[in-house]
């Protein structure tokens, strides 16, 4: 009777499916990392504006004092 050794072919399966499990978790964490990028523009954009507001207001509210 001829034995086969099947050892091999289950480690690189297990290799390949390492691989891929490890280049999805590192694409996942990449969109994460965007997402969050995103945000805090997107929040940095926002903080900005409202600070100029306020700004804005607090220099009118001082040359209406001064009249």
């Amino acid at each position: 009777m001829i034995r086969i050794n099947l050892l091999p072919v289950r480690e690189k399966k297990k290799k390949e499916s390492t691989r891929k499990m490890f280049s999805i978790l590192a694409l996942f964490l990449g969109l994460v990392a965007l997402v969050i990028a995103f945000f805090h523009l997107s929040l940095s954009s926002q903080i900005s504006q409202v600070e100029a507001q306020i700004k804005t207001y607090n220099d009118e509210i001082r040359r209406l004092k001064i009249d």
